[in-house]
């Protein structure tokens, strides 16, 4: 009787352990992001995870030029946590900027 008990018990966890994993998934956008601070090389994000905000400045340095080859939009932020009006670009887009970009995040269609 107790094993039986155990193992209704062992089982109903799993099963809502499951169902939590279940509902909340783990979403990245696929393909590649390029951005150039105001002076240097480009940099590349491959693959970035959707919906988390990412820092892009460094140095006292901000982002001036992206190219978005990932297949969601990034949402482009003069804050630093990605607080305040987003300035979107579409997948396959390039994009110049006059103000000061510091973070990015990406979000699904």
């Amino acid at each position: 009787m107790r094993r039986q008990i155990i193992k209704a018990t062992v089982s109903t966890a799993c099963a809502v352990a499951m169902l939590a994993g279940a509902t909340l998934p783990a979403y990245a956008a696929t393909g590649r992001f390029v951005y150039r601070l105001q002076a240097g090389r480009p940099n590349l994000v491959v693959n970035p995870q959707s919906l988390r905000c990412i820092g892009l400045s460094a140095f006292g340095q901000t982002v001036r030029l992206v190219s978005n080859g990932t297949d969601e939009v990034a949402n482009m932020y003069v804050n630093r946590n990605c607080t305040g009006a987003p300035i979107p670009v579409a997948p396959g887009e390039q994009r110049d900027f006059d103000e000061p970009i510091s973070a990015v995040m990406f979000v699904p269609r």
